[in-house]
Parts: structure tokens; sequence; C-alpha cells
């Protein structure tokens, strides 16, 4: 029977091989324009940052290692691995697949030197076992960036097995239970000097697993200490106990690891760093709607009579088609918080009255905590979100107007950029712009910032895009320090081409933003992203570096030929702002709904390997990932919700909605022949659903709909059946707290609920 450890050595034995691999697969092809970084295209034009530019240094190594010169084979590793930490390997050999995998360099590097020989290792430990112990003792108690550093560039020393085993006992206490296991095994695999801690290791890789969920693994591990270290002692809770006997004890317990939050508690985009959290919440559709917070006016363009016509029909065009409702709200502790991207707001939930330590406009009822002078109010075509953590609000304002209808004199010349707030009192604590990202001589022009920031431990991370370069956009992580918005790193993930939606242009032909918000999901220590650009990719939430990274194929609408600029693009060019999917993580599995992709796609979390994909059209042209539920995979588009059992859908032959083994239910929503489907005055779908554990509420341009989930019956409906909307109700993005149902239009937040509670 193969262990955990000898399957992981077969398969860096691979990966180890793909040193070669990546000199032998490299194509020809030219680098695009302005690309001095040297991104490399792959057959589907999506360029990642792959060993093209390193073949000299890489055979270089690889000659020195047969020559036994170990110090210079060393010195030549050590020296990509500082300054290309970002590089990634292509790990599939046919260069056919539709489906590309990339794995870090980084880690085929650190896995190569493992394999050399004893005289090799002392060699490499001579030369860097000094330094990296250094590092280490700098490093203060934790430090898990500093040790991570010394973790991944210095692995083969005995600094390097230390750190390992700091970042496991880290990682177990945050609660990353398959991050703390994986540390251990990659310890035990491949570090030459773990021998002496192979008892403490295989009891941290066995526990680790149990809780992670991967019961399989933690077993084989409980049976390697228990059959080969059986009299072995640990010290454990303070008392040196047998660790055989007291790992069985452990595993056997029923381990409460947590209890489940509170619906009141939604602090960001998809209720936690997963996206993907469904709200335990048992609140149903009110009929009473208890308060309505109005948006600030906007500014509207000084425009001559004769265009002042123009302007109006062209807002209300815009309006209908649904490109204002891009307001999403966040909610904790019985306050509300929201954005419109020049003003940022703040509410009691209970009664619309503003906490008394709050700054803002004297007001008695809800206030603006923080307004952006240079931003325009609720830009056409864009997400606004805001993320809450104990202590701040951040958000990622000044954001352009999608449909310029602004431009350009309401519409000031300023870059996204997000801003941090104390919570306690609505001060600026600190601002990050695009100009606080160091360039280090690098081929970024202009940065634009996008998504729902993510906040990891001490750390926030958010998107940038760059698409300045004529006919191609790029996409970055980017990490900085959540007490004073200090830099920390940004990392590249992949570029393409643009299609002719993705960019718009002002009047004097200068790019104003890219179009197309993506955002971050967390799981265990890693960041994942779903870039909307033909990649999606996983980075250590420590230093950056890519673990994995994964391309797809990208519609013709996206990664086509025919691409050109606009300065107002029409409205059935751009996407409707609520329908910017976050990638769910669910149950270690990555699901994702690119709006560059025909299908929507399923990876393995820690690996990024398909697990599965979904034709989009057999989700009934789904453009909303609403939420994933063990097997249940819910979606939306304009007309309909859907929800199919995932694990049993195959794409060679499923044979539509009448797949009922498949298909679990389906509820339509509006005329399927209207003409626009965006307009609020029909009975599509308008505004990003909410998914709770029975049910799934549906925003529409006639009422708001409860689906029960195990039916997908409608069971309630607001106004009340053959009513619509009342005065200054209108359909939005939705949340559903404990005992409120909040709905963000492009006119205000509608609050409903009991008042009695």
């Amino acid at each position: 029977m193969q262990t955990p450890g000898s399957t992981w050595r077969c398969v860096w034995v691979r990966l180890a091989g793909a040193l070669t691999l990546a000199l032998s697969t490299i194509t020809s092809a030219q680098n695009p324009p302005q690309a001095a970084d040297q991104t490399r295209p792959d057959h589907q034009n999506i360029f990642v940052r792959d060993t093209g530019p390193l073949q000299e240094k890489l055979a270089l190594a690889a000659r020195l290692e047969q020559q036994q010169d170990w110090i210079k084979a060393a010195e030549i590793l050590d020296e990509i691995e500082k300054n290309y930490p970002d590089r990634v390997v292509l790990t599939t050999a046919d260069n056919q697949e539709p489906i590309r995998h990339y794995t870090s360099l980084t880690a085929i590097i650190t896995r190569r030197i493992s394999l050399w020989p004893a005289e090799g290792l002392a060699a490499y430990r001579a030369g860097y076992e000094v330094r990296a112990q250094a590092l280490l003792q700098q490093a203060q108690a934790g430090d898990d960036s500093a040790w991570q550093q010394v973790y991944t560039r210095y692995f083969n020393t005995s600094a390097g097995l230390d750190a390992g085993i700091k970042l496991s006992d880290a990682s177990f206490r945050q609660g990353h239970f398959l991050a703390a296991g994986e540390i251990c095994q990659q310890l035990l695999d491949w570090h030459q000097l773990a021998k002496e801690q192979q008892p403490a290791l295989l009891f941290r890789a066995a526990l680790s697993y149990q809780l992670g969920g991967r019961t399989q693994q933690g077993q084989s591990y409980f049976s390697e200490l228990k059959q080969h270290f059986a009299d072995a002692r640990l010290v454990i809770g303070g008392q040196e106990q047998l660790a055989a006997a007291a790992l069985e004890q452990a595993m056997q317990q029923h381990l409460v690891v947590g209890s489940k939050p509170s619906p009141d508690h939604w602090p960001t985009l998809g209720g936690d760093a997963s996206r993907g959290r469904i709200s335990t919440t048992h609140q149903y559709l009110s009929a009473q709607r208890l308060f309505r917070v109005a948006l600030a006016p906007r500014a509207i363009p000084n425009l001559p009579p004769n265009r002042q016509m123009e302007f109006t029909q062209q807002h209300d065009y815009v309006r209908k088609a649904g490109l204002f409702l891009g307001i999403i709200p966040v909610t904790d502790r019985g306050e509300l918080y929201f954005q419109d991207g020049r003003n940022l707001y703040a509410a009691m939930l209970k009664n619309n009255t503003v906490a008394p330590n709050w700054a803002g406009n004297g007001s008695s009822k809800s206030t603006i905590l923080y307004t952006d002078q240079q931003a325009t109010a609720l830009p056409a075509a864009q997400q606004l979100t805001v993320t809450l953590t104990d202590h701040e609000v951040l958000a990622i304002m000044g954001l352009p107007d999608g449909q310029g209808i602004f431009a350009p004199s309401a519409t000031p010349s300023i870059a996204p950029h997000l801003v941090c707030l104390d919570r306690a009192s609505g001060a600026l604590k600190w601002s990050f712009t695009p100009d606080d990202v160091p360039r280090d001589g690098s081929a970024i022009k202009q940065l634009f910032f996008s998504g729902s920031p993510l906040v990891m431990g001490k750390t926030v991370y958010f998107i940038a895009r760059d698409g300045r370069r004529a006919q191609f956009e790029d996409a970055y992580v980017i990490a900085v320090n959540l007490a004073d918005g200090s830099y920390q790193w940004s990392t590249y993930i992949a570029g393409a081409m643009d299609g002719s939606i993705d960019v718009w242009d002002d009047p004097q032909g200068n790019i104003i933003a890219p179009q197309g918000t993506s955002h971050l999901a967390g799981w265990e220590n890693r960041v994942l992203i779903m870039t909307n650009l033909g990649a999606i990719a996983a980075v250590d939430n420590q230093d950056g570096h890519i673990v994995w990274l994964s391309t797809y194929p990208r519609n013709h609408a996206a990664g086509g030929a025919s691409w050109q600029r606009s300065t107002s693009p029409s409205v059935n060019q751009l996407q409707r702002p609520w329908t910017y999917n976050p990638a769910i993580i669910n149950q270690n599995q990555l699901f994702a709904l690119p709006s560059d992709s025909d299908d929507l796609l399923i990876y393995a979390a820690d690996s990024g390997q398909l697990i599965k994909s979904i034709k989009r059209r057999d989700l009934g042209m789904a453009d909303t990932l609403i939420g994933v539920d063990e097997q249940k995979l819910i979606t939306a588009s304009a007309d309909r919700v859907s929800c199919i059992d995932w694990e049993k859908y195959d794409r060679r032959t499923f044979s539509g909605d009448d797949d009922y083994d498949v298909v679990q239910w389906i509820s339509s929503f509006g005329n399927a022949q209207a003409a626009d489907p965006g307009r609020n005055e029909n009975g599509h779908i308008c505004g990003r659903s909410f998914l709770t554990h029975d049910s799934v509420f549906v925003p529409t341009g006639v009422g708001l709909y409860r689906i029960d989930l195990s039916s997908g019956m409608k069971v309630q409906q607001y106004p009340a059946y053959g009513q619509s909307w009342g005065k200054n109700e209108a359909p939005g993005n939705i949340i559903v707290t404990a005992d409120r149902v909040i709905v963000t239009s492009d006119e205000g937040v509608s609050v409903y609920g009991d008042q009695s509670k």
C-alpha cells in the first residue's frame, strides 16, 4: 500500500523533472508589445510568467549538478528563487490540452535540491545555513511571513526545518488544518534532517488531516506512527505521553473545531473569506419595510440645455438596464455598511440611528462616514463592496463610470484606491493608491484596483489590473499591512488579450479602466484569484509565491482578435455589476464562473487540478454563481434560478433541463422572449440573490421572491401576488440577517423585517 509520503514522492519526482520539461516545452513565440517583463503566451494567448527567460540559467544549473559542482549550482538556483519568485512551470506536457496547469518554479527548485546526494546537501548547507539561521533568529514570535521566507527559500537547511514546524503549528492554531498537515507532509517526504523529528511530524500530520476532513490521510500517518514509533514519547499538553496512544485518543474524540457564525455577521462579499458561506438564518420575507437609507444626490454634468434631455434619456436607459445595481452591503453587530463609490455609509439595523461615536454629518439618522471628494457616486457597471474587521472598514473607492455618462465634466481624474476607516469613529486610518505600488522597473503602466478586499490575519489582499498596454490586460494580487496600509508584496498572475468589451477610453483617447471586476477568496494559507483573463491561481498568503495556476479556454468575445476601444460602450456591451462573481470555496473545492469562459469550472483548491467543467448553456446561460451547498450548485441567469447536482453532472451525457437525475429544480422569472432582460419593469432577475440553509432570496423587476431550496418552489413574495414594488422601492442586491432582509437598489438601501425585533 502506498503511504501519503510515497505517493507525494512519486509526484514530486515527476515535478522535479519539470526543469527539463520546462526547457523542452517552451515555444519560440514572440513576446507581446511592451511586455518588458517577458511574460509568455500559451496556446490561447494567455500570458504567464514561465521559465522562458531562465532557460540558460536552468540549463547551466543542470550541467553543474552533473559535474557535482554543488556550490555553484546552489548559487544559481538561489539567485533564481530570489529574483524570480513568481515564475511557474508547465506541468501539462500536452500543449493541446484546453486546461493547462502550472506549478511554482520555487517549489520545483526546492524539491530538486532535496534530491541531491549527501555531499551535495552538505555543500548547500555549508553555504546557506548561517544566513538561514540569522533570518530565523531575527524573526519575532508569531512572525509567520519571516518563517515562510526561511521555509520557502532555505527549506533544505536545519533552519528551514525549524521554520516549517513553526509554520505548521501556527497554521494549526489558526484553524488551517490542511495547510498544517501539508507542511508536515513536505518535511516528512523531503527534508533529510527530519528523521529525528519524525514521530512529532507524524503526530502533527495525522491530527491536522483528521481535523481538516482528510480522514484517510490522517489514518495513514497514524498507522505509520503506531507501526514504526510505538514507543515514542512526546510532550503533549505539558505532559510527556506515548505519542501513538495520545494521538489515537485525540482522533477518536469528537473535536469541536468551531461553531457556525451568526447570520448577523456578514462582514464581506460571500460572508467570509471562502466567499461561499451559507447563512443559517431562519428569516423569511416580511411585508413591512422598516426604513430606507437614501443615497446622497449625485453631481449632474453641467450641460447646455439642448443636451440635458439627451443626458436624462441616457441615464434612465442605463438605470433600467440594471447597470447601477452594484452596491453590495455588509452587516455585523447590528451595523449596516455600504458604499456608492464616492460615499461610505453606516446605519444601525434596528432603527436606522447612528452610533454616538461615529463621525459624519451629525444627523440622528444614517450617516456618511467617509466621502471621496474626487470620486463619482454610483458609477455604472461597477461592483461596490465593503469589508469589515473587528476594528476596520475597508473599501475600494473611486471606480470610474463604466458608461461614461458622467464623463468628462462630472468624473474627476482619479484612480481607484483602497481606503481603511476606523470602525469605532469612522475616521480615515490610511489609504493605498496605485502610486504606492513600487514599479521596480517592471512593465506596469497604470494599475486599477477592484473587487472586495480580503483580510487574512494582519494582511489585506486585493486585485489590481493593468490595462494600459495596447490590447492587453494584466492581473496582480497585492498585499498591504492592515494596521497602516504599508506595501508588503505584489504578484503577477496572468495577462490576456482584451475583448471588445474589456476597456473604454475617455474623450482624449486615454484608457479609463479595464472592464472585468474579479475577487479574491481565502482558503487555508492561500489566496485564490479568478482573473477573468483566462487564468485561476492560488498564491501563498505570506510571501505571494504562486502555488498553482491553471488556464482555461476563453470565449470568443473575451479573447477574440476584434479588439477595439469605445468612448461610451453600449449597454449590451457592459456586464451587469451584480454578475461579477467571486470564486467560491466549498469542501476544499473551488467553484468558478469566469465572465470570459463558456464553462463553470470546479478545481481542487489545494492542487489546482480540474475536477469538472459544466457548460454554461447547461445552466440556462447562467451569469451568477449564487452558492454551493454540498452537491447542490445554485446559479442564476436573467430569467431563471437553477439547482443541479454537480457531482452527477457529466457534460458528455447531460440531456438538458429534463435530465432529472442531475437537475434538481428550475425556477423561472419574467418573459424569456423580452427584448431587454435587464430592464426593471419586467419580471427578470435584477440583482444578486442570497442563499440560506433552506432558501434562495431572488430580486426581480416586479418584487422579491423566496424559493424553497429543497423543491425550488416560490413560497413567498413581496409585495403580495399581483402587486409590484411600491414607492421608493426597487430591486437590487440582497443579504439576509437573523431578522432583517436588506435590498440595495440604485436609489438607496431598504431594510425589511419585524419592528418588534
